[in-house]
């Protein structure tokens, strides 16, 4: 919808003409539905999960018993 909402901004400023945008309001509508059929689809664009190497979290903002508390 951001999309298409610069696109009629483009057009009320004469940047294109009503025929382009009618034709790029359309082209971002079809593109919504292939994404939310994607979407809705999603296991068949998922493989299977990559080998990666993964770090551990790091703990934040964690004190420890050495640390003077009582500043």
């Amino acid at each position: 919808m951001e999309t298409q909402h610069w696109i009629e901004t483009a057009l009320d400023c004469e940047y294109i003409d009503q025929k382009t945008c009618a034709r790029l309001v359309e082209n971002c509508l079809e593109i919504g539905r292939m994404l939310g059929g994607m979407m809705e689809k999603s296991e068949m664009f998922c493989g299977e999960p990559s080998r990666t190497i993964r770090e551990e979290s790091a703990e934040y903002l964690v004190t420890t018993e050495d640390e003077d508390t009582d500043n």
